[in-house]
Formats: structure tokens, C-alpha cells, sequence
């Protein structure tokens, strides 16, 4: 996202965007991203909701290994 967005724009998200992008977004998180009119923009940012669903058996979900 670094690569494709403006720093200003990350900074809606989180302060330091930048600089602290490896700790906002959740490892399995899935981030949408829309290309209009030849521009990008975010859809969803580090989207985690399907982790709390995903059982991985005895009831658990993925988040409690």
C-alpha cells in the first residue's frame, strides 16, 4: 500500500502509517482496494471479522492458536 498510496492519504488510517504499518495490519487481514478511472482507493483496510468465524476445530477459532 506504501507503494500505491500517498502518505497523507495512509495517515487517515493511523498517524505514522508509514512507520508503524507492520503492527496495524494483522497478519491474515484482508485489505480491499477499488481501481476507478485509473486510480486507486481503499475499500476496506485490514479487515479481520473472518478470523473470529474461522473454526479450526474443538470449537476454537483461528485467533485462539
Amino acid at each position: 500500500m506504501a507503494n500505491t498510496f500517498q502518505e497523507n492519504v495512509l495517515n487517515r488510517f493511523h498517524p505514522q502509517f508509514i512507520i508503524e504499518q507492520s503492527k496495524l495490519i494483522p497478519e491474515c487481514s484482508i485489505t480491499k482496494l477499488r481501481y476507478d478511472n485509473k486510480s486507486f482507493s481503499i475499500e476496506q483496510f485490514a479487515y479481520t471479522e473472518h478470523l473470529e468465524t474461522m473454526e479450526v476445530g474443538h470449537g476454537a477459532s483461528i485467533r485462539d492458536i
